[in-house]
């Protein structure tokens, strides 16, 4: 997908990003997800920490986590891959190092990668894959429902980008925001998009400061989100 059909489909066409600095940080992007894979980077420890995660305890309906409460088992990530495999490793090595680079590059505190894909009872819901930051939800639903209370699951279901200056004018306003961490005054939620438009998942970052997405800002998540579907489990 090129650069210019993506910020249409996702709606981001109005926001004037340069295109060159958008493509310059895709290649940046290649070059650090495209290296060889090194042993240290697949070490049993390693692996143990792509393949499972602490989340936050969820309340009794589902519709929130506590915050500051972990859940007494962790996130199977392998689980919800069908397993450990050399191209579900693989994917997520790489998708890691994405997060790792883009984190640095914007500073933002924190970041996820999600996958759209089918869970329990073959229900679809996104899929968190790798994150940077405090431990947060794994899971959401991508249906009607769940999308009024969480802007992931909206921008998972409609595949337009949901950019929010101010969390609390956002939510004061009755639009839909799922608090895992109190102290997030900002967020980018991107679509991943295939080549046909069809959403594959969503790009989710979160900051401490208010306004900080600007057009700028933007350029990695964007580049992000066009690299992210080579990566994908």
């Amino acid at each position: 997908m090129t650069i210019s059909d993506y910020l249409k489909r996702s709606a981001l066409d109005a926001n004037g990003f340069n295109l060159a600095a958008i493509d310059r940080a895709r290649e940046s992007l290649q070059a650090v997800a495209s290296r060889p894979i090194a042993e240290a980077e697949v070490t049993a420890n390693a692996l143990d920490l792509f393949y499972s995660y602490p989340v936050p305890e969820l309340s009794a309906n589902g519709s929130c986590s506590l915050v500051h409460t972990l859940a007494r088992a962790p996130y199977d990530l392998a689980q919800a891959l069908g397993g450990r495999s050399a191209r579900n490793t693989e994917s997520l090595v790489r998708l890691h190092r994405l997060i790792n680079q883009v984190q640095a590059m914007t500073g933002v505190g924190w970041m996820g990668i999600y996958q759209a894909r089918r869970v329990a009872a073959g229900q679809r819901a996104l899929v968190k894959l790798a994150y940077y930051g405090a431990p947060s939800r794994a899971e959401f639903p991508l249906n009607p429902d769940f999308a009024r209370l969480s802007n992931n699951s909206t921008v998972g279901l409609t595949g337009r980008a949901c950019i929010i200056g101010d969390v609390s004018l956002h939510t004061c306003e009755g639009n839909p925001f799922y608090v895992c961490d109190a102290r997030v005054q900002s967020e980018a939620c991107l679509p991943i998009l295939n080549e046909f438009g069809e959403t594959l998942g969503i790009i989710d970052a979160e900051s401490f400061e208010q306004n900080t997405f600007g057009s700028g800002m933007l350029v990695p998540f964007i580049a992000f989100a066009l690299e992210a579907p080579a990566y994908l489990p």
